[in-house]
């Protein structure tokens, strides 16, 4: 149960880190990419939102705070929030049965573009030689692309990832119309923007309550579309025959079909694609140095935010930590030393009872091994009210927050956090059973050496 406990604990704290350095660097990429793309170099953008896609997946975050787990957060970052047990249980339920209906759905999407493939009939032989043609001028072997066409696709796209599948619609298309065509979607195959598509839905089914996560999806959608254009028109005598085509094809709104890509989706949107290639081919490109600086700085600039983002998550988790593991504070303090009580179980903690004491006169010496997510205490013993125990402890190693203190036979637990040297006279109000102990709930193994005495 513990080991789940953790794990499931772990999991959520991927989830959330990951989806937020994701999203953090969405948000650095619109502005790098509004810089780069005024300096007129489209196709690195592309390439740049690429790499954010990793950012989704790669828990780097979650890395750097296991890495510096101690320091960051005193040891409280992959400690279960008790408060939010049960509310996480369900979030997680939540969350595991989108995933499933979004991996659901995106079988379905597969089955029916395979089926409209599967459905559709052989191209023309004039048009096959023709897609072997443009196949040899863009260095893509003809053996992974086919060509068909449909009566269930009102516009020419393509699917596939490992194999091309060009769909046209039965329209009968001029040579020139289709060599504009088919060079665009073969473009989209080449620089592989079906399968990229298939990871940016992953990354909305897993991160589905990130509003940056369906940012990104948008994005790649639209700039698969820039990228693919900028690439193409050079083989199909220039910019402007290559959309005077395309226009022409246009006739209307289409439904986008997912994982393929459409030569068009509305007119609207061709028309911002013209706009936006015009523009870019009227900028004097700038020397490569440039660019160089441009990709340094994002790369400075996301590496700091990462950093800044990872180091104010460990704080705001070991504050949740905290709320939520002291029920109540008293106003009773010793010197810099505040006690605070608690009670009932704590998820994910070891208990050692009955661990070896040595006595001296009126001492009861302690030598203890305090392993990570433990608490481990002395024997019972009775009591009187009018009591106190004083209890003295030294950590090692310095800097691993520890509960040292004193539990009641009703489940009480009182006690002050020690991260070096402490010492407490925790005052007995009603007769019962009591028993010192010491809990660590970091995962940083540590020992104790100290005492108390019974008064």
């Amino acid at each position: 149960m513990v080991w789940t406990t953790n794990l499931l604990n772990n999991f959520v704290i991927i989830m959330l880190m990951t989806s937020l350095t994701g999203g953090l660097l969405v948000v650095i990429w619109l502005g790098i990419g509004a810089l780069l793309e005024k300096l007129g170099f489209i196709n690195i953008v592309y390439e740049l939102l690429k790499m954010v896609i990793l950012f989704f997946f790669l828990p780097v975050s979650y890395i750097g705070l296991k890495l510096f787990e101690a320091s960051l957060g005193r040891g409280f970052l992959f400690t279960p929030i008790s408060f939010m047990w049960k509310e996480l249980l369900w979030i997680l339920g939540i969350w595991g049965s989108v995933v499933v209906l979004g991996c659901a759905f995106m079988g379905y999407e597969v089955y029916r573009m395979n089926h409209y493939f599967k459905s559709a009939f052989p191209a023309k032989l004039t048009e096959q030689r023709l897609l072997e043609e443009i196949c040899e001028e863009l260095n893509i072997s003809v053996h992974k692309v086919a060509l068909k066409r449909s009566y269930r696709v009102d516009v020419p796209c393509v699917t596939g990832i490992r194999r091309a599948k060009v769909i046209l619609p039965v329209e009968v298309f001029e040579e020139e119309t289709l060599r504009v065509i088919l060079t665009h979607e073969l473009t989209h195959f080449k620089q592989k923007d079906l399968l990229l598509k298939r990871i940016s839905m992953v990354v909305v089914i897993l991160h589905f309550f990130n509003p940056l996560a369906w940012l990104l999806y948008e994005r790649i959608q639209v700039w698969s579309e820039f990228s693919c254009d900028y690439r193409a028109y050079p083989h199909c005598g220039g910019m402007k025959h290559y959309f005077q085509v395309l226009t022409a094809v246009a006739t209307g709104e289409t439904k986008r079909k997912l994982f393929s890509s459409q030569l068009y989706d509305n007119q609207l949107g061709l028309v911002e694609r013209v706009k936006k290639l015009s523009k870019v081919s009227k900028i004097k490109k700038r020397a490569k140095l440039s660019v160089v600086l441009v990709v340094c700085m994002a790369f400075m600039t996301s590496s700091l935010s990462v950093c800044a983002t990872t180091v104010q998550a460990a704080k705001a988790y070991e504050y949740l930590y905290r709320v939520s593991e002291v029920t109540s504070a008293t106003e009773m303090s010793e010197g810099e030393f505040v006690m605070y009580s608690e009670s009932g179980e704590t998820p994910g903690i070891t208990l050692i009872e009955n661990a070896p004491v040595s006595i001296t006169r009126a001492l009861y010496n302690i030598v203890w091994d305090v392993p990570g997510r433990s608490r481990v205490s002395a024997a019972w013993f009775a009591l009187e009210e009018g009591q106190s125990i004083t209890v003295t402890a030294s950590v090692i190693p310095v800097g691993v927050e520890l509960k040292v203190g004193v539990e009641s036979e009703f489940g009480i637990r009182r006690y002050i956090t020690v991260t070096d040297v402490g010492s407490y006279t925790f005052p007995i109000e009603e007769a019962a059973a009591y028993r010192v102990y010491i809990q660590n709930d970091t995962y940083t193994d540590a020992s104790v050496e100290g005492s108390y005495i019974v008064k």
